[in-house]
């Protein structure tokens, strides 16, 4: 089965080059049909992804759209993996990065995610693997919260299962380590209490989700709140 990576940006084009295959661009998406797709899109392409039936899906994208996560849009008619934990491609270029995998765990698709990953933990759950990302990225917009209050704030509302808790914290501490832009922003607004610098950073994925995510958590309705989403 051909592989492909279906976005050419930064991560998508490091994914295939570490593949030695075709990154496609959103004017590309056609080509997808009947391919093993790593999807390094935003989440506002989610609902065209599977239009075009490609065979298997091995998704990146940790953003939420219209209240969906990636799964909700693409497992219907798709078979599908989600990656979680943090994974940049200034990082990926370098060596293999530990990563978490969840959904349809089939030998030839964990074989090429073990090309350029390292796999550390593996759950047949892709949405709580997406839904650890999409929580750390908004979780990362309030620069003043405690991190046991947002480990709380999980395990009250049973929010992450053990592999995409574990996700979550490895991503969560890095994005930190890092900088991350949805750290950095956060902080910034934090300092400013502006959003003027969202251009600066280009996308900030937590930032986006904000008016997407139906969660009705105290943490995340403080931060929809505070950036009055």
């Amino acid at each position: 089965m051909e592989v492909k990576v279906l976005g050419n940006g930064e991560l998508g084009s490091v994914i295939s080059q570490l593949l030695k295959v075709e990154a496609l661009g959103a004017n590309q998406i056609t080509s997808i049909k009947n391919c093993i797709i790593f999807n390094c899109t935003p989440a506002e392409a989610l609902p065209e992804i599977t239009k075009h039936q490609p065979d298997f899906i091995i998704n990146c994208c940790k953003g939420v759209h219209q209240g969906k996560l990636p799964t909700d849009y693409l497992y219907n008619n798709n078979r599908l993996v989600s990656i979680g934990g943090y994974y940049k491609a200034r990082h990926l270029a370098n060596a293999k990065v530990p990563i978490y995998v969840g959904g349809n765990l089939q030998e030839e698709i964990l074989d090429i995610i073990k090309k350029i990953f390292s796999i550390e933990g593996t759950s047949n759950n892709s949405r709580n693997i997406e839904l650890a990302g999409i929580l750390k990225n908004i979780y990362l917009l309030d620069y003043s919260l405690k991190f046991e209050d947002i480990l709380k704030e999980i395990s009250d509302h049973n929010l992450l299962d053990e592999q995409a808790l574990r996700a979550f914290i490895d991503d969560y501490k890095k994005c930190i380590e890092y900088k991350s832009r949805n750290y950095l922003f956060g902080k910034i607004f934090h300092q400013t209490n502006k959003v003027d610098h969202l251009s600066e950073l280009g996308l900030v994925e937590g930032y986006n989700s904000l008016d997407h995510i139906t969660l009705d958590t105290p943490l995340v309705n403080k931060i929809k709140k505070m950036y009055k989403k």
